[in-house]
Order: C-alpha cells, then structure tokens, then sequence
C-alpha cells in the first residue's frame, strides 16, 4: 500500500527513478486502486501527511509504520501483536522474526495512537 506517494514533472525524453513509501499489506495479490474506507485508509491518509524518507528513516521508525499497518489489517492492538505470532497479515514475518517484531509493537502503537486509531 503506498503511504506516501511521489509526483513529479518529467520532460519528455528524461528518465527518473521515483520512490514512493510504501508497506506490506496482506495476501500476495496486490490490487491497484484506492483503498476504499476503514481504518486502513485512515492510517494510509495520516501516514501520507508525515515526512517519512525511506533513505534517512530509522529501521525502527519505518518498522514502526509496517507494524502499525499490520495491526490495522489485522485488528489487532500492540499487546495482542506482540504476544503471538497469530494470523493474518503479519503472521508470517512474525513467526521469522518474533522477538525483533515483537520489540516493534510499541513504535506501531505511537502511529496508530498520532493518527488517532484505536484497535
């Protein structure tokens, strides 16, 4: 999902590479379209007014975001993320990863708490 998106003005003729910020969500298919209504699009609509450069972000702070974004998904509040790897969108990685992940939660629960979202 992209929460923060880049526009440009490109002359014709001039290649450029663009970045957006963008964040796992769930499933392996990955639609192309606008994220319609709920708490995702709540969090995707505040994240997108914070300055977040993926080149000078902190891993923790861009974790932060990821995690946050899972938890959304899986409306799941930090305790609940950090105590089991569970289902759903950040199962996977949170089985690989369960004590660095787990050390995430609190970051996620500081932008679901900036961007007023209660889970």
């Amino acid at each position: 999902m992209v929460v923060q998106p880049v526009m440009e003005k490109i002359p014709v003729g001039v290649t450029m590479e663009l970045h957006p910020y963008v964040v796992c969500i769930e499933g392996s298919a990955y639609p192309v379209g606008l994220v319609a209504e709920g708490s995702r699009f709540d969090l995707a609509d505040c994240i997108c007014h914070e300055r977040l450069n993926p080149d000078t972000t902190t891993f923790q702070e861009m974790m932060g975001v990821q995690i946050a974004t899972w938890m959304v998904a899986d409306g799941m509040t930090a305790d609940e993320f950090s105590a089991s790897p569970g289902e759903g969108a950040g199962a996977e990685m949170m089985q690989f990863f369960s004590t660095v992940m787990g050390s995430m939660a609190e970051p996620a629960q500081e932008w679901l708490d900036k961007c007023e979202l209660e889970q």
